[in-house]
């Protein structure tokens, strides 16, 4: 039996419940799959034998299958339960990249009734609407409203207007979670500020740069600056990049020399020096051997080179014509090349032959070319050389000479040395003691002598229009020992000019060549340049250069449409004025007049209005107020009037006035606390205070009136803001004041003195006649009204001051009456011409000063150009020795050849500075020039910069003649060498040898070729020959070993017949005649081609001879 009831399983469950055990044996369990599960079979337990076992165990409750879950656009999913998609598997889906999910679950579960959810939505992503940036537009590709939603991956370009530069990325996309990839850029105006530059400094700086602006700057010493010395403000910042790097120079390499001192580095300024091996010199030839490093690197280039002789400059001699007008291909020369020199006509070679022979060795030219001058005697006024035969000296050698009777040696002795620039000194006889009649140009002697004795003075007189060089018509001269002293000179003086309005120093009436005249233009004239003053420059032909002149500065006649200007004239003289009428129904705005300056009508003319518009009440002041009543509109024309708070100082007008809807400058009250000098004294004033004393703002003095005076108020004044007020006065409180005519009293009244009752002063109150509506009053005080009745008409007032170009701005009163001052002051870099106040006279200013550009100093040369060349030569001025030159002069600068100029080629004078000076730039080499049998070394290029080297490479048999190494220099090459063929032709031929070597057309230098003697011939010498620079070294000889037939002895003969040639070792045997006896060897040998010693044939004594011997091919005579 089964103890344990039935077991509960994952996927199954019991169809009934079994809780009563024991089971007995056979009891069946029928199971049901669970939710989510489908059976497959019959599931079934059985307790067998005490334990529940299942007999069928292929049956099983398996999960149920779903199917599939779904696909969704633009997206996917992951399995990431389970492997299949049954009961309990979980399905993950995510959008792709750009596209979000809308669905608030991205899975979907395999339930038992089938997948949970529904299908996930992907949406792409989309990014909120952008906004262009201020000063900047938008740029989208494509269709699209710039007001709705933006898709991922949409690009949106931002650009900036002209002048503003993008600050931020310069395009935005729309990633994938819906944002965009940056934030909106800016636009900000171009600028830059002044760069930072690591040892370097910005020449002329400003805070800051707009776009295109361009700066200069400098490095430190020992820098050099990057790219170039400038850059250009750009939206991208400074282009280039301004910097300075530290020049410093390689570790030079100097084969077949040596230098010293050794450092690890080399920095500007630092100098080595250079040892060349013998045979080699410093490539520079300057007298030294050290090279510097600079910023172009080592100057100069310190290499070693074979010591060849450049083109021998010989002074007073040249060589031959054909090297000279082909130097450039010639030279340098090699060493052992050899050069043929002449002398110029009046200078001898060493050898005095008419040419010379020199040859280029290890040590230069050798012998060195010399030419030395040669004198020769020549005829000699008035006396003769004692030469005895000689006509012709050599330099440094010495002749001398004598002279006729009452003439002498003009030097002592009467000695002359030859120089190189002839005799010295000049043989010379001169009369004793004595001095000639001298003719010089545009003058005369007064006395008509021949001769003159020492110390005698006498009298000459200049030409009509001619002056000495002490300004007069005649002249004193002495005769010395060297001649009339001081020579009599006539000059053609400069009149002095007598032209109107031209004023000048008076203390001088001739002017001599040389001479310069400063002068003044009277008032209301200027000089052609409109300057009030000028130079001219008196010339030898006795011309004022520029000539003298002032004109009449004038103005036309102003304009005034609907208007009328009086008085009517063409043209107008300096400080006319004119005054402004309108028309009838028509009302002027702006000034009443106008006066004539040196730059035209000030102020400019009104304007003509219908119906000129009226003003609103007046603004406030700080600090002041308006007096009078407000009113709720004023008409074109009405006038209101402030005044300051106590303490506060009133700068401009005080008075206001409505000009076609808008007041006019507002003045403003200040309070500067500027401390005062010493009171001014009034009339009958007693001092309390020191002269000379200093008082603060604020401070108070008082003072006391002389007797039978009396102060008006208290006898006190204040500092406020640098001034005195009131400013102390006493006088007789019993003056009255006189009634102006031109006013009309409306009110008047006894009002007592302050501080003295018993005394009483007329107060009145009164309008102008004849149209006056404005109600004033005046105090009379001492005689005066106060304030002053104006009532005056506008022909006593000026009009406006001149604003005048170049000159600080000033403040502007309303009315400027008879005396008024005003005082100008220029703007920087402009200087004042003239005084600085002036004063309004009768309704006219005085002629104002200038405002003129500070003039500039003459401008710096550049290495790559000419002198610069003024353009304008009238604006150059010369005055106490110094040169400057105007506002507006103008340099022009030519580069000179090779070389071009980086900038613009003038320069003008601008604020007492020049504009940028160009800089030079060195212009590169086209193609490098061809040699015949070389090759070259380096870079094949169409040009190639300044420094660049080209090193030529003769071909095999070819030597190099000249220098090997071409630079670029401007713009050309210097001179290529030469390769000169030194290939050697045949070997020449050998008697009795023969050429083993094998052969060839053409030997190149180093070859050897091996000779071969024939039989029975000997090699005297090297059996060899080099080919050395074109030619073969000396041949051997082959000797002849064979020997000629034995000669004779006396007393005897050779045996046999002779043979014409005997081969080495063969032999000839003599024998003696009979009655001579034989002393030596019989026998001689053939050997090197000579015989060995002979015998000898004696004979016997007291014997005579036999028969003479026979002979071949002949008979005996006797």
């Amino acid at each position: 039996a089964c103890e344990e009831p039935p077991p509960r399983r994952v996927k199954e469950l019991p169809i009934e419940t079994l809780n009563k055990p024991p089971y007995s044996h056979g009891t069946q369990v029928t199971y049901k799959c669970r939710p989510g599960y489908i059976k497959v079979g019959r599931i079934m337990l059985e307790c067998i034998n005490g334990a529940w076992e299942q007999p069928f165990q292929q049956a099983e409750c398996r999960p149920k299958p779903c199917g599939h879950p779904g696909d969704i656009p633009f997206g996917s999913f992951e399995l990431t339960n389970g492997n299949e998609f049954v009961f309990g598997a979980r399905v993950e889906y995510r959008c792709d990249e750009g596209y979000q999910m809308l669905s608030l679950k991205n899975y979907r579960e395999c339930q038992a009734d089938g997948w949970s959810n529904n299908v996930p939505h992907c949406e792409v992503a989309k990014c909120l609407p952008v906004q262009a940036p201020a000063n900047g537009r938008i740029i989208v590709t494509g269709v699209f409203e710039l007001d709705q939603e933006f898709s991922f991956g949409q690009v949106v370009k931002f650009e900036c207007n002209e002048n503003f530069k993008l600050v931020g990325s310069k395009e935005v996309h729309c990633t994938s979670n819906g944002k965009w990839s940056s934030d909106v850029p800016q636009c900000q105006e171009t600028s830059c500020d002044r760069p930072e530059i690591q040892h370097g400094y910005v020449e002329s700086p400003k805070a800051s740069y707009k776009k295109s602006e361009r700066l200069r700057y400098s490095c430190n010493k020992g820098y050099r600056y990057g790219d170039r010395a400038e850059a250009e403000c750009t939206e991208f910042g400074w282009t280039p990049t301004p910097y300075c790097t530290e020049i410093l120079c390689p570790l030079p390499r100097i084969p077949n020399g040596n230098f010293r001192p050794q450092e690890d580095v080399y920095r500007e300024g630092d100098e080595i020096t250079i040892q060349c091996n013998s045979g080699y010199h410093f490539k520079v030839v300057t007298g030294q051997n050290t090279a510097q490093c600079t910023k172009t690197g080592w100057v100069p280039s310190p290499e070693c080179v074979t010591k060849p002789c450049d083109y021998p400059v010989i002074e007073n001699g040249e060589i031959s014509e054909a090297l000279r007008l082909n130097a450039h291909i010639y030279f340098p020369m090699g060493i052992g090349q050899q050069v043929d020199y002449h002398c110029h006509d009046g200078y001898s070679t060493p050898n005095g032959r008419t040419w010379v022979r020199i040859r280029c060795s290890t040590v230069g030219w050798w012998p060195e070319p010399d030419c030395h001058k040669i004198c020769r005697v020549t005829r000699l006024e008035n006396g003769a050389f004692l030469s005895r035969q000689k006509y012709v000296y050599k330099e440094n050698e010495r002749a001398k000479y004598s002279c006729s009777a009452d003439y002498a040696p003009e030097n002592q002795h009467g000695e002359v040395t030859c120089t190189k620039n002839d005799w010295s000194p000049p043989p010379k006889c001169i009369r004793k003691n004595t001095c000639r009649h001298l003719e010089f140009e545009n003058g005369y002697f007064t006395v008509r002598k021949a001769t003159f004795h020492l110390q005698e003075k006498t009298t000459y007189r200049c030409l009509d229009n001619y002056v000495t060089a002490e300004r007069q018509e005649t002249g004193l001269t002495v005769c010395q020992e060297n001649g009339w002293t001081p020579p009599p000179k006539c000059l053609r003086p400069c009149k002095a000019p007598l032209y109107e309005n031209v004023n000048y120093h008076r203390n001088r009436r001739v002017f001599l060549p040389g001479d310069t005249l400063e002068y003044t233009c009277a008032d209301g004239y200027q000089t052609a340049i409109n300057m009030t003053t000028g130079i001219a420059r008196c010339n030898t032909d006795g011309e004022w250069i520029p000539e003298p002149q002032c004109l009449a500065i004038k103005c036309e006649m102003p304009i005034l449409p609907n208007g009328d200007v009086s008085p009517k004239a063409g043209v107008y003289l300096n400080g006319a004025v004119v005054e402004f009428a309108c028309a009838a129904d028509y009302v002027r705005v702006g000034p009443f007049s106008a006066q004539c300056y040196y730059f035209g009508w000030f102020p400019s003319p009104p304007i003509c209005k219908v119906d000129p518009k009226g003003c609103s009440p007046p603004p406030e002041v700080v600090n002041g107020s308006i007096i009078g009543d407000l009113e709720e509109q004023y008409r074109h024309g009405d006038i209101t009037e402030y005044e300051c708070n106590d303490n506060f100082k009133m700068v401009g007008s005080k008075e206001i006035e409505c000009v076609d809807g808008q007041w006019s400058s507002l003045p403003s009250c200040i309070e500067n606390k500027t401390p005062c000098g010493s009171p001014p004294s009034g009339p009958n004033v007693i001092r309390s205070w020191q002269i000379d004393a200093q008082f603060s703002h604020g401070v108070e003095v008082t003072y006391k009136c002389r007797r039978r005076t009396e102060s008006y108020g208290q006898k006190k004044i204040k500092c406020l803001n640098g001034e005195w007020k009131p400013l102390p006065f006493c006088g007789d409180p019993s003056q009255k004041c006189a009634y102006p005519l031109d006013i009309e009293i409306m009110n008047t009244e006894d009002v007592p003195w302050p501080n003295k009752e018993t005394e009483v002063h007329k107060v009145i109150w009164y309008r102008c006649k004849p149209n006056g509506s404005k109600i004033k009053q005046a105090t009379c005080i001492f005689g005066k009204w106060s304030p002053e009745i104006e009532c005056s008409g506008k022909f006593l007032l000026c009009p406006p001051p001149p604003q005048l170009p170049g000159a600080q701005q000033m403040p502007v009163e309303r009315n400027y009456k008879n005396g008024s001052k005003v005082t100008f002051s220029c703007l920087k870099n402009f200087q004042l011409d003239g005084v600085n106040e002036i004063t309004c006279i009768n309704g006219k200013w005085q002629s104002p000063p200038r405002c003129i550009e500070r003039p500039c100093l003459p401008p710096q040369s550049i290495e790559c150009a000419e002198d610069p060349r003024l353009e304008n030569p009238s604006l150059r001025v010369e005055k106490e020795g110094k040169t400057t030159y105007l506002a507006g002069a103008k340099f022009k600068y030519v580069p000179r050849s090779g070389f071009i100029l980086d900038g613009q080629s003038e320069i003008t004078c601008s604020m007492g500075t020049w504009t940028s000076t160009p800089t030079c730039t060195e212009m590169s080499c086209g193609r490098f020039p061809t040699v015949d049998n070389a090759q070259i070394e380096g870079r094949n290029k169409k040009t190639y910069e300044p420094g660049e080297t080209i090193r030529y490479q003769c071909d095999a048999g070819f030597l190099t003649v000249g220098n090997p190494e071409i630079i670029c220099r401007a713009g050309n090459w210097t001179a290529p060498p030469s390769c000169e063929d030194v290939t050697c032709t045949d070997p020449p031929a050998v008697h009795g040898a023969s050429v083993a070597s094998s052969q060839a057309k053409r030997y190149l230098p180093g070859a050897r070729v091996q000779y071969e003697c024939e039989t029975n011939f000997q090699i005297v010498g090297e059996n060899y020959i080099i080919c050395t620079n074109g030619q073969w070294s000396q041949p051997p000889t082959c000797r002849d070993l064979k020997c000629d037939p034995p000669p004779e002895i006396a007393g005897g003969k050779v045996q046999g017949v002779k043979k014409s040639k005997y081969m080495p070792g063969e032999r000839a045997q003599y024998q003696c005649w009979q009655g001579f006896q034989m002393t030596g060897d019989s026998t001689v040998a053939c050997e090197n081609g000579t015989w060995t010693k002979r015998p000898k044939c004696t004979g016997r004594r007291n014997e005579k001879c036999g028969p003479p011997p026979a002979i071949e091919n002949g008979d005996l005579l006797s």
